[in-house]
């Protein structure tokens, strides 16, 4: 069997009401998540950019910041 390495895109709420809207988004779109602290880790199933491209309106208004895993970029 061969499993191949998972990556996880970091998401980290700027305050509480941001991560509310982020687990609503994370909820409703049945990401795989997994927590780390105050981060939401989201799971990368195929491309990273269609997981940026919902979080875009929360990027763009600074509620959450997100970090890539480099094997992604």
């Amino acid at each position: 069997v061969r499993v191949e390495a998972e990556h996880w895109l970091r998401v980290r709420p700027d305050k509480p009401d941001s991560a509310i809207r982020l687990g609503y988004l994370a909820g409703n779109l049945h990401w795989r998540v997994q927590f780390d602290g105050a981060d939401l880790l989201v799971a990368i199933e195929d491309e990273v950019a269609p997981l940026m491209a919902r979080l875009k309106p929360m990027l763009d208004a600074g509620e959450i910041t997100c970090w890539v895993p480099e094997a992604m970029q």
